[in-house]
């Protein structure tokens, strides 16, 4: 685990400073967790500094970002991709979403480098899949990824 950086594209390991190409890393706001959120999920704003999952089409135009820690997780984020689906922010607590850069998002379906993303419009909200819903594009992959999966995914909504 690794805390928060707020320089983008670079993470920091237990063995110190670690920059590479394949790094995560972005500037992160915290919010009050609408409900159980986890290492991945894309989440909206629901309401004042609240964010949740939605598997809404409409909910995207209020996109925050991807949730990298949170209350359950002391603000900790983790720094590798075996935390797939781990709970980072208990209904109430705070979840720290990260809303550029590069962050770790879950798939929802199959997606390769290059495509546009969106999320999910089913009932496994937080996840990302490949095309646009509602017109709104949340990011690109910077790697391919299947469902399920924690994958790098380049945050740029649109």
């Amino acid at each position: 685990m690794a805390g928060i950086t707020h320089h983008t594209y670079t993470e920091y390991r237990r063995s110190g400073k670690d920059v590479e190409n394949g790094s995560v890393g972005g500037n992160t706001k915290r919010y009050i967790a609408g409900g159980a959120l986890n290492v991945g999920d894309v989440v909206l704003l629901t309401a004042a500094d609240t964010v949740n999952k939605s598997a809404t089409a409409a909910d995207l135009a209020a996109f925050a970002g991807v949730v990298v820690s949170g209350d359950l997780l002391s603000g900790q984020i983790p720094d590798d991709t075996s935390v797939a689906s781990v709970n980072a922010a208990s209904s109430g607590g705070y979840a720290i979403v990260q809303y550029n850069g590069i962050a770790y998002a879950l798939a929802g379906g199959t997606v390769t480098i290059g495509t546009h993303l969106s999320v999910i419009g089913d009932t496994t909200a937080g996840r990302v899949i490949a095309g646009t819903t509602a017109g709104i594009i949340v990011g690109t992959p910077v790697e391919s990824g299947s469902v399920g999966v924690l994958f790098r995914i380049l945050i740029n909504q649109r």
